[in-house]
């Protein structure tokens, strides 16, 4: 399976998912505060700032070999 909003979906048993890096979420979300407050309404933004997340555990069990693993982006 993949997908899942944040990297606790993945250490749950989700193989891999895109999600927001939350460490980098505030620096992301302040740039949209000053301006919101003027304006009434705002467009969606998507995060700028994301990693893969992926369980090896999972990924294992379905036979993806541990080089295939290590080679995954952003892992």
């Amino acid at each position: 399976m993949f997908g899942g909003l944040t990297a606790r979906y993945v250490e749950a048993g989700v193989m891999a998912a895109v999600v927001t890096d939350e460490s980098r979420l505030l620096d992301q979300i302040r740039p949209l505060i000053a301006p919101s407050r003027r304006e009434r309404r705002r467009s969606p933004h998507c995060p700028t700032a994301i990693q893969v997340a992926i369980n090896p555990t999972v990924a294992r069990h379905l036979n993806l070999s541990d080089e295939a693993i290590r080679r995954a982006p952003f892992h």
